[in-house]
């Protein structure tokens, strides 16, 4: 993975959803142009270079077997992604099934305000518990799938079957996230340093798309 500097646009440097958004419909755009095969090839030495293999960049899953070398999926047909925010998932269509883009900047700022407003109503309800309030924290770590990625590749594999023996629902939301463009993780967390956020990516990412995108809260003087 990759840390990013800041965001040189001051505008959205100290906005995390606003920084997400962009990222997004950046990507959203790349996505589409390999779609139409319309993106400029890379050269190198003044000869195009083979992109081929930047077909499996989106929509792309690595599928965790118990006794076998992970299943990589490709998704041709994929149009939305998925965001987890606070522990929960969420997904939205960013894409036309002919393959145009279907949002701009704007309506993902919209979407990914909604999306944050929601989990963390839904964190502060989780939180009571009659007269005692629970740790939010141990909240999430109790509802985070990506953390599981993080196990031995046999563990997880044991551990997503269990999940979807255990639920139909949990079984439609790994879909979900397995055929996604790609995912944005939407963490509030502020890291102190760039080997900070590598630890915090690490343990909080879903770590099984070809791409995704972690977002962190770095403003600092919030």
């Amino acid at each position: 993975f990759f840390v990013l500097e800041d965001s040189p646009d001051p505008k959205i440097a100290k906005h995390p959803i606003k920084r997400a958004a962009s990222l997004c419909f950046a990507s959203v755009k790349l996505a589409s142009q390999l779609r139409f095969e319309n993106l400029k090839p890379d050269t190198f030495k003044g000869k195009a270079l083979c992109m081929d293999q930047f077909k499996s960049l989106f929509s792309t899953a690595r599928i965790p077997m118990r006794n076998a070398k992970d299943a990589i999926h490709v998704f041709e047909d994929s149009n939305h992604l998925a965001v987890m925010c606070r522990g929960k998932v969420y997904y939205f269509q960013v894409l036309w099934p002919d393959g145009h883009v279907a949002v701009d900047e704007g309506d993902i700022v919209d979407i990914l305000t909604a999306i944050h407003s929601h989990a963390q109503e839904e964190e502060e309800e989780a939180t009571k518990n009659g007269t005692s309030v629970l740790d939010p924290i141990a909240i999430r770590a109790q509802q985070s799938i990506g953390v599981l990625t993080s196990l031995p590749r046999k563990e997880w594999a044991m551990a997503r079957e269990e999940l979807i023996q255990h639920s139909s629902k949990n079984e439609e939301s790994l879909k979900i996230i397995d055929s996604a463009l790609f995912v944005l993780v939407l963490d509030d967390y502020i890291p102190q340093n760039k080997h900070d956020a590598a630890a915090n990516m690490l343990h909080g990412s879903y770590l099984l798309k070809q791409y995704s995108l972690v977002d962190q809260d770095n403003n600092k003087d919030n």
